[in-house]
């Protein structure tokens, strides 16, 4: 039986993290763009991206469970992108998710604001976390790409 296109696109967690570039491709054109929604979708697609990564190491590699489980809730880049795709699947957080037991929320809020600017404002996507720390919300999206790139490459997974 041959593969559907769908699988010969996404057979593995590097596929994912392709999608993932692809996402933060879009996240970026929307922030040069000024598109506050298509920001905000591109940031959630890529989020979500990024925390199924982990469901894809266990699928395929079960032996490496553990140390996914444990990137992923090590990671705070990677928490980040769960919390903004899990509020966004669920309108909000669900703290009675198994997820939140091992690991308490990172996200507080998204917001899409102007800073003002040389260019007449520039929107700014920020992610703020518990600790009322801001982060932009490409920069979130990369450091978690980055994180996992770095769990599979020390984990041998091709």
């Amino acid at each position: 039986m041959n593969p559907s296109p769908l699988e010969r696109q996404f057979s593995s967690p590097r596929d994912l993290l392709k999608k993932a570039r692809r996402d933060l491709g879009r996240l970026r054109s929307a922030e040069e763009g000024r598109d506050a929604i298509a920001s905000f979708d591109a940031m959630i697609d890529a989020c979500a991206s990024v925390y199924h990564v982990k469901d894809w190491i266990v699928s395929l590699h079960s032996d490496r469970k553990s140390a996914a489980e444990k990137c992923a809730h090590e990671s705070k880049w990677i928490l980040l992108c769960r919390d903004v795709c899990t509020a966004a699947k669920h309108f909000g957080l669900r703290l009675e998710h198994p997820t939140f037991q091992r690991s308490p929320p990172a996200f507080q809020e998204m917001d899409h604001s102007a800073v003002a600017g040389a260019f007449g404002g520039l929107p700014l996507l920020k992610v703020r976390t518990e600790d009322d720390d801001y982060y932009y919300g490409p920069e979130v999206v990369s450091n978690a790409i980055a994180d996992w790139e770095r769990f599979l490459t020390s984990a041998k997974i091709p």
